[in-house]
């Protein structure tokens, strides 16, 4: 009866159709929350196992109560089935936080059957479950480190700092406007830097904006949450090369950049068409080479869909999960873009698990360089990509949906430094 009122608000929930920006569980969701729960230890999940197996040694088999342990596993098993199933075959729902009523429910599976022990040996196993909980929350999920420094605040902070010992720099934050009005008026933060407002976001306006700050400042500053495009930060070493601070957060990234020219050293492949050596490329047909200032490029016309495709396992390319690949190539053309578009796949097995692109005109093909050409990005944020696939390989091509003609130059892919701990709050670190 107490709910009743609530059942507006539950069948609106039920209409919206799940969470678009959630992905669908794994199968092994359930597993990855207990995991969770016992904060990602060996430590814990071993003595509360020895715990639960003890008592079951120390009590009579017909003084369990089966019933109650029986309830007490349909209760916390039904929300994570009915959840599980809507997020596979409708919309994702299903996260850690669902399970957060269910949860109690757990324990008493473990535990329910533990005999009344004395108020001595309680004190001691209070005491054991304490100090390893305590040691593997603050050493292990580092909780302090991540659940108590805000990336709203903490954007703000490395903003103070970053300003005392740097002159003639641009400083862009892409943050929650009114959660950063907060702590600016908190910690009396002055506002000399560039909010990133919706037209900033977008990256034409980004690029142009760049295009002309860049030549009357010598670096950038730039702290953003983790729902920045991930193309953004590869744009801006078009005009600033070099990450020379890179500050990691729950939630977020700062960078400082410079204009120090990079030294490759994160190339993965670049594929310039003057040097015969194609390692891990295909279709690349020697009738498109063309000569432009007595340097080789790459045609493409109406009878060429498909431009040439980069194809290697990504365990061989990655660090660790959290990692960029970000793709980019420079494009030629006298006439506008439709739908010529930079690609890249994921595949386990011949099973697309994952493809993204990004459209030329994205990149204000209008606005050329002096030599006539422009670059155009796309970065892979593996980090919201399920990677639990046997045997995955990156592709990477050129889809000239609508066989246009242009000319294509210089393409690389190269590997860029993830944030570790961006999810780390509810992610194995």
């Amino acid at each position: 009866m107490l709910y009743i009122p609530h059942l507006g608000i539950f069948f609106d929930q039920l209409n919206s159709n799940g969470l678009t920006w959630l992905k669908k569980p794994n199968n092994d969701f359930l597993f990855e929350f207990i995991h969770y729960i016992f904060n990602y230890s060996t430590l814990t999940i071993v003595f509360s196992i020895s715990l639960s197996v003890l008592g079951l040694k120390s009590i009579k088999q017909n003084k369990i109560n089966s019933k109650f342990i029986l309830l007490a596993f349909i209760w916390f098993l039904l929300p994570f089935l009915i959840g599980f199933y809507y997020s596979k075959h409708i919309n994702a729902v299903l996260q850690f936080s669902v399970l957060i009523f269910s949860f109690p429910f757990l324990f008493f599976i473990f535990f329910g059957h533990l005999k009344a022990y004395t108020p001595k040996t309680n004190l001691i196993l209070v005491t054991v479950i304490l100090t390893a909980n305590i040691f593997t929350l603050i050493n292990n999920r580092q909780h302090y480190e991540l659940f108590y420094k805000s990336i709203y605040q903490q954007i703000l902070t490395d903003y103070t700092k970053v300003k005392k010992n740097n002159n003639k720099t641009i400083f862009i934050i892409d943050s929650h406007e009114k959660i950063s009005q907060y702590y600016i008026s908190k910690l009396n933060i002055d506002t000399n830097f560039i909010y990133c407002s919706k037209s900033l976001r977008d990256v034409t306006e980004l690029k142009t904006y760049l295009e002309k700050e860049s030549k009357n400042h010598t670096k950038l500053f730039f702290g953003c949450i983790s729902a920045v495009t991930p193309n953004v930060v590869p744009l801006i070493q078009d005009y600033y090369p070099t990450i020379e601070i890179q500050n990691n957060y729950f939630g977020g990234t700062v960078y400082l950049f410079n204009k120090t020219e990079n030294n490759e050293e994160n190339l993965i492949s670049d594929l310039d068409f003057d040097v015969e050596t194609t390692t891990n490329w295909s279709s690349i047909d020697a009738k498109n080479l063309i000569s432009i200032n007595n340097n080789f490029s790459y045609k493409l016309d109406s009878n060429n869909e498909w431009g040439p495709t980069f194809s290697m396992h990504l365990a061989e390319i990655i660090e660790n999960e959290n990692n960029f690949i970000d793709l980019s190539l420079k494009v030629h053309t006298k006439e506008s873009f439709e739908d010529g578009m930079l690609v890249g796949a994921l595949e386990s097995n011949g099973k697309e698990i994952y493809w993204g692109g990004t459209n030329f005109k994205k990149f204000n093909v209008s606005k050329k360089g002096k030599d006539g050409w422009i670059r155009i990005h796309h970065s892979i944020k593996l980090s919201d990509i399920n990677q639990k696939h046997d045997h995955i390989t990156l592709k990477v091509y050129v889809w000239n949906k609508n066989k246009e003609n242009f000319i294509i130059d210089d393409f690389k892919i190269k590997l860029r430094k993830g944030n570790p701990i961006i999810y780390g709050t509810f992610e194995r670190i």
